[in-house]
């Protein structure tokens, strides 16, 4: 918006690929006309830190950096049995007089849309997940990380028009596929909160039926006009049952799933947040970039000498 592509790019080197180039198997960067360039990285990680760093790097004027804030929503499918699994493990854990449950389970709440909410350590959640017991009755469906400036807007979309015909002659467009939206902030006096302004997260996911046209979209929807997230502690929601009648055998972001017969029929939804300062972002560039130079392991590495 403001600089040239060609100044724009000359910035982002300096930062990320200080001193080398991308090779041809890394990506390529390069000017298509003033004011547009044109790039593509094969790393994952570093392609979406290089896409977060250009609205920060396109001013005319010097400036401080803003921070960044990453947000990462997780979606998983879970039983009945699954979700009494993990209930009793979390339970468990957090009545142990050896344990610090305060870190684990600062808030339990139920009603409304959800069966069970909870703060719960990260840490631990993932420890959870990972039991036998509870990682044979959920699917994780789909991980969506965004990377933020500090007081800009969400807006992430992944949708599929759905097509359904409620009664006969009729033929309805629902909406299938997640929304979020809201506004983060990270606090001043403690880096480590992140609030995110009148938060909204919709899932509709597809309830197939007989035949492709009784096909209909499930939706859960939320929102809290003040979302408080702490780094390492991530805020969980289960669904109610929203259905009762899959006989699909996968799971993906648009349809239900089975395992082990037992009928996946609850969303749970994970939601966490870190602030990352500038510098720290640039450090981390670095260090994927400085990893990816260097692929091969020297011989003393091989031979685990310090």
């Amino acid at each position: 918006q403001n600089l040239t592509a060609k100044e724009l790019i000359s910035k982002i080197n300096a930062i990320v690929f200080p001193g080398s180039i991308l090779s041809p198997s890394e990506g390529y960067i390069n000017v298509e006309t003033l004011k547009k360039l044109n790039f593509y990285i094969n790393d994952q990680e570093l392609r979406s830190r290089f896409i977060a760093i250009i609205p920060l790097l396109d001013v005319f004027d010097d400036f401080a950096p803003s921070s960044l804030v990453q947000l990462t929503t997780e979606i998983f499918s879970l039983s009945e049995g699954g979700l009494t699994e993990l209930q009793a493990e979390v339970t468990a854990a957090t009545s142990s007089p050896t344990t610090d449950a305060a870190d684990w389970a600062l808030k339990t709440i139920s009603g409304g849309a959800v069966d069970l909410g909870l703060r719960i350590g990260t840490n631990f959640l993932s420890s959870v997940l990972g039991s036998r017991k509870v990682k044979e009755n959920s699917s994780k469906v789909t991980t969506v990380t965004q990377l933020i400036p500090n007081f800009a807007n969400i807006s992430y979309a992944h949708n599929t028009n759905i097509y359904v015909s409620p009664t006969a002659g009729v033929v309805r467009d629902e909406m299938s596929g997640i929304n979020i939206n809201g506004t983060v902030s990270i606090s001043a006096s403690d880096p480590d909160l992140v609030l995110i302004k009148d938060y909204s997260f919709k899932y509709g996911v597809v309830d197939a039926g007989a035949t492709h046209t009784e096909d209909r979209v499930d939706i859960l929807s939320f929102s809290n006009p003040q979302l408080y997230l702490v780094k390492g502690i991530s805020s969980l929601l289960v669904s109610s049952v929203t259905n009762e009648k899959s006989t699909k055998t996968e799971t993906g972001l648009l349809s239900w799933g089975k395992n082990k017969n037992e009928q996946q029929s609850k969303i749970m939804i994970v939601t966490r947040a870190e602030a990352i300062s500038f510098q720290s972002f640039v450090g981390d560039l670095k260090k994927i970039r400085s990893l990816d130079l260097h692929r091969e392991f020297s011989q003393k590495e091989k031979d685990h000498e310090p």
